[in-house]
C-alpha cells in the first residue's frame, strides 16, 4: 500500500515540476509589478448617486473623477483638524508611484 501512496507522489511531483517549468521565469514575474490601484466598486447610498449623477452632468466628468476629486478635497479638509491624517498625508505625498506608461510634459513637447 506504501508503494501507491509513493508512485502517486511521485507523479505529482513530476506534475509539479512539469508546471513550474512551464512558467516564466521569476525575474520576468517580477517587472510586471502593478503601478496603479485597480479600480474597486463601492456601495453608496441614494442620496450620494443622486449627487454624483448631478455632477456628472454638470460637469461632464466621469464617476472615478467625481470621486477622486471629492475624496482628495475631504483628505485636504480632515488633515487640517487631524494631525495622523495630516502625517500619513505627508508620507503618501513623498513616496507617489510614477506609472511607467505615464508620459513627461518633456516628451510630449518634442
Amino acid at each position: 500500500m506504501s508503494n501507491k501512496f509513493a508512485a502517486r507522489a511521485q507523479k505529482l511531483e513530476k506534475r509539479k515540476k512539469y508546471t513550474l517549468d512551464l512558467l516564466p521565469p521569476q525575474s520576468e514575474q517580477g517587472k510586471k509589478k502593478k503601478t496603479r490601484s485597480s479600480l474597486k466598486s463601492v456601495k453608496i447610498n441614494a442620496n450620494t448617486e443622486q449627487i454624483l449623477d448631478i455632477l456628472k452632468m454638470a460637469t461632464s466628468k466621469t464617476y472615478v473623477d467625481l470621486m477622486d476629486e471629492a475624496l482628495t478635497n475631504y483628505l485636504e479638509v480632515v488633515a487640517l483638524e487631524n494631525v495622523k491624517v495630516k502625517a500619513m498625508q505627508a508620507l503618501i505625498n513623498d513616496h507617489q508611484a510614477v506609472d511607467e506608461r505615464q508620459t513627461s510634459i518633456e516628451e510630449f513637447m518634442e
